[in-house]
């Protein structure tokens, strides 16, 4: 058997071979990121770098690699004091990334040399963001940190649970990724700018990005997890379009609030368990254990529904009317945004627990095996 038609097999291609189209994916090249035999749960998001022609992932064998997208070489590895589960982010010169040991780490993308490291007390619950020099972090212990990009010092820090009062419940992913948003121009009385962070606690909360004195300056708070059962925390988004936040908590259901004040537009307390949430136009897009769905923007009635046996999904990607999901124990899947059809189905055997990198014409996916894959469309070993 060929090396072409063993990859193909592996992917899960038709017997019969079908005519080259513009519209499918096929894979360009596979690198081997870590050892199967050692490789358990990859969480890292790969992270495409198109001037620097590399792609960044990170492994749960503790390492740091830039791999080369023309060829899928190695360019640079670098080992980090622990397991990096977040997705690195560029930003200039710079790479920020996080390991399990509790500090934020900044590399230099040509090389990998590091910078400088600070430590943030526990690992962080998604990747950092950056936004205007500065650094968001919300971590573990539901403590939004804000630190200068140059150096990483502290700039300011908000902690829920300052005073005491840390609760023991239960929760399944527990925290959002912070948002740093421009408020619209009419509710700007209080604060130009906003960071949107959903807690353990159930809620979601919007800090003024300027505070005075860098003291924690709460602008609203919404609750909207049941606090009075377990799992309500806010892990899905947030996610700002037009005006609107896209969130959910896990035991609460769906909700689209108003960026302004947090004030309710619509809510969809049956859909429980999401914990992933994307965003366009027309959709919102819901991803939860066994299912994936979209729903209207406007009043969050259900579109479309894709059922499938089990599995956590990843964060959904929807880019030129693809909804692009992996699964932990299943395969990575495109559908249609528009009505859910399924159009692609790439399948490794050892499912996907990281979020793929979605471009126009090329995309990342890193599979729990630890391989690494760069699907390009129109290469004539698309999946089909």
């Amino acid at each position: 058997m060929s090396l072409s038609w063993l990859l193909l097999a592996l992917l899960g291609a038709v017997p019969t071979p079908a005519p080259v189209n513009a519209q499918r994916w096929g894979v360009q090249w596979s690198a081997r990121v870590q050892s199967a035999t050692s490789s358990k749960e990859q969480l890292s998001s790969p992270t495409i770098v198109p001037k620097a022609g590399i792609a960044l992932v990170g492994s749960d064998a503790g390492e740091l690699l830039a791999i080369e997208l023309s060829s899928g070489a190695v360019r640079w590895r670098h080992k980090m004091p622990g397991r990096v589960s977040g997705k690195p982010v560029v930003y200039g010169p710079a790479v920020l990334v996080t390991a399990d040991d509790g500090f934020l780490h900044a590399l230099q993308l040509k090389d990998g040399t590091p910078v400088w490291a600070v430590p943030i007390g526990t690992e962080p619950v998604a990747p950092p963001v950056v936004s205007r020099q500065r650094v968001y972090l919300q971590t573990g212990l539901d403590q939004l940190v804000v630190l200068d990009l140059r150096d990483g010092s502290e700039l300011w820090t908000c902690d829920r649970y300052e005073d005491g009062g840390r609760p023991n419940a239960v929760t399944i992913f527990g925290h959002t990724s912070p948002t740093p948003v421009l408020l619209p121009a009419a509710a700007r009385s209080n604060a130009k700018r906003v960071v949107l962070v959903g807690s353990s606690s159930g809620h979601l909360t919007a800090y003024n990005d300027d505070p005075t004195d860098g003291e924690c300056d709460v602008v609203w708070e919404r609750k909207l997890g049941n606090t009075a059962e377990d799992f309500a925390d806010v892990d899905a988004g947030p996610v700002v379009l037009d005006g609107v936040i896209y969130t959910a908590a896990f035991n609460a259901g769906v909700f689209a609030l108003r960026l302004a004040d947090g004030r309710l537009i619509w809510k969809r307390p049956m859909l429980k368990g999401v914990h992933r949430i994307a965003v366009d136009k027309q959709r919102v897009y819901i991803a939860a254990r066994g299912r994936v769905a979209a729903l209207t923007s406007d009043k969050g009635k259900t579109l479309w529904k894709y059922s499938f046996e089990g599995g956590v999904p990843t964060q959904p990607v929807v880019r030129q009317g693809r909804l692009w999901f992996g699964r932990d124990d299943g395969p990575m899947t495109l559908l249609r945004a528009s009505d859910g059809q399924a159009l692609q189905i790439l399948d490794t055997g050892t499912g996907f627990s990281a979020t793929p990198e979605v471009r126009s014409r090329l995309a990342l996916v890193y599979s729990n095996g630890g391989m690494l894959y760069l699907v390009a469309k129109g290469l004539p070993d698309a999946v089909q």
